[in-house]
């Protein structure tokens, strides 16, 4: 897995530095999914294993979503949450 994050540091230094584009920064977001929307802000995909998560899980989504700022989130029919906008 340090291998994804290391990945996505360079990808984003790169893209920060004008050297790759969005379609090429894909490669190291999408795994770890983070994904750029149509508006293009961010949309963070977080997995919820067998679709239960207990309440206090939810409430440190809700301080991580205050924390930085991010404008909605919804419960997939996929059990996934995807936080958007930031």
């Amino acid at each position: 897995m340090n291998e994804l994050y290391q990945n996505l540091r360079i990808s984003l230094e790169r893209y920060s530095n004008n050297e790759i584009d969005a379609s090429e920064l894909k490669h190291a977001t999408a795994p770890l999914g983070i994904y750029q929307q149509r508006n293009g802000k961010p949309m963070l995909r977080v997995r919820v294993s067998g679709g239960h998560m207990p309440t206090e899980r939810l409430t440190d989504v809700a301080d991580i979503m205050d924390l930085y700022d991010i404008d909605y989130s919804h419960i997939t029919s996929r059990q996934d949450l995807q936080l958007h906008g930031s």
